[in-house]
């Protein structure tokens, strides 16, 4: 069993976030470091992130929101946790409707339909409940968030996940927000096509029961970690179904509910 200095620690920490970083900035790819880090877990799986965050932040990126990972109890076995995950969007990650994506910006890439939150009030509450939650919604989107894990082959666990920002790269948001005290999230269906062709279904029971709950567990977790969610940001709630894999120039597709759909193409 290896054990290690709590002053170490810091030195590795940076060390991953550096790596990371590098991977993220150039568009490649690096090899796990859980190996290298002992006792790495989630926790310092987020000290790693927010390393990053902080970094990229200095640099001129801005933060404009969060998003929620592992809303399925199969993917948290996979992964080896017992929990959800979360990641921060940078403004340069948002893109409009309809929006092409090179191929060369992306290496092990993956699309996923999922219900983009947008708040009108920030949830500073230690312990915010579920209606501070929905009291802080102002409308969602229909949206398809664009995974990409700058570890080799998706090698993940818990700490490698995190501390690549829970693999978040790009977010393509639909046109037409909806009110969603007028819809029912847990029963709404999702389905994705890739040139016109079935690809994957879902529906909002998928995510955590619904992506309502979902982001009443991220608001949680962030008080907690005091980090809470702040008016105006875009909270990505998480999968709605399975994800498609991109490895060649396509057109997905999704359509969720009754909601004008959303779409990207790769090129």
């Amino acid at each position: 069993m290896r054990v290690e200095s709590n002053n170490l620690i810091p030195d590795r920490v940076d060390a991953a976030a550096q790596r990371l970083r590098a991977a993220t900035d150039t568009r490649a790819v690096t090899s796990p470091l859980r190996h290298e880090i002992a006792d790495a877990d989630a926790a310092l799986g987020y000290r790693v992130q927010a390393t990053n965050v902080l970094q990229w932040t200095r640099a001129g990126r801005r933060r404009v929101g969060r998003k929620v990972a592992l809303t399925s109890v199969t993917v948290q076995r996979m992964i080896g946790v017992d929990a959800p995950a979360s990641g921060v969007l940078f403004d340069d990650m948002l893109l409009n409707c309809h929006a092409v994506v090179p191929l060369t910006q992306l290496n092990q890439a993956r699309a996923e339909a999922e219900v983009a939150l947008v708040l009108k009030a920030a949830l500073p509450q230690s312990r915010p409940t579920y209606i501070d939650v929905l009291g802080a919604i102002d409308y969602a989107l229909p949206a398809i968030e664009i995974v990409d894990s700058r570890i080799r082959g998706w090698d993940v666990g818990a700490f490698d996940f995190i501390a690549d920002n829970a693999a978040a790269c790009l977010v393509v948001l639909g046109d037409t927000p909806f009110d969603i005290r007028r819809h029912d999230l847990t029963r709404i269906d999702m389905s994705m096509t890739v040139d016109g062709e079935a690809g994957t279904t879902g529906s909002g029971a998928e995510c955590m029961g619904s992506p309502l709950r979902a982001l009443h567990w991220l608001a949680m977790d962030l008080a907690r970690r005091g980090d809470p969610l702040q008016a105006g940001e875009v909270i990505m709630a998480g999968a709605l179904g399975a994800v498609v894999q991109i490895a060649r120039s396509c057109r997905v597709d999704a359509r969720i509910g009754l909601f004008a759909p959303v779409g990207v193409t790769f090129s």
